[in-house]
């Protein structure tokens, strides 16, 4: 029902990134639905995570998709930190994130498809929160890694919701937190802020 609601709804984000060429589609989301919604609307994709929470003797390991080189009719729905039913590969609570990000650096769980792809394209983040863990861990697993120098040459937009929709008590001190902290560093690739939901950036682009 839900995926039927957002093929649906020509303005809905799902069924706009469904429409949109994108070969890969990292998801922090741990539900299904764009998976299920790219399948709907025509195209054959395919979901990659890894099963990070080795136990005993068994060492975590990248993903192994079917599809070695994902193209926009056959996508990945990389999802980062795991997905329903999957219980070996969520990342939920804040030892999961420090252990997920130790073994990420230690055992590199990132694809090299993938890495190379961030590497080389321009960046959309969408509908995260301000303090969302997911993208503080997102962000810093991409910017820490080698070749990001290439990325100051693209273009990369975070799409954040107004922090007046948000329980934050002082909502210009979050402002100016979040502008300052996607400024490029040395190394790290500038962010543009858009101060709107996911909804109005995908309408406008």
């Amino acid at each position: 029902l839900a995926v039927e609601r957002c093929l649906a709804n020509p303005d809905h984000p799902y069924r706009i990134l469904a429409d949109l060429p994108a070969p890969i589609y990292l998801n922090a989301s741990y539900e299904a639905i764009l998976f299920q919604t790219l399948k709907k609307a025509g195209k054959s994709p395919e979901a990659v995570f890894s099963s990070w929470r080795g136990q005993g003797v068994e060492v975590p390991k990248q993903p192994q998709p079917k599809m070695v080189t994902p193209e926009a009719a056959t996508p990945w729905v990389y999802h980062l930190f795991g997905v329903y039913g999957k219980p070996d590969t969520l990342v939920l609570i804040e030892d999961d994130f420090f252990d997920y990000l130790i073994a990420t650096s230690r055992l590199d769980l990132l694809l090299p498809t993938l890495s190379g792809r961030l590497m080389q394209s321009s960046l959309l983040f969408l509908g995260f929160r301000l303090d969302d863990w997911r993208f503080r861990v997102l962000f810093r697993m991409i910017v820490t890694r080698q070749g990001t120098e290439t990325m100051k040459e693209l273009s990369h937009v975070g799409v954040q919701v107004n922090p007046d929709e948000q329980s934050l008590a002082d909502v210009e001190r979050a402002r100016k937190y979040m502008e300052s902290y996607f400024q490029g560093g040395k190394s790290a690739p500038e962010i543009s802020i858009y101060w709107g939901s996911a909804a109005e950036f995908l309408k406008e682009l």
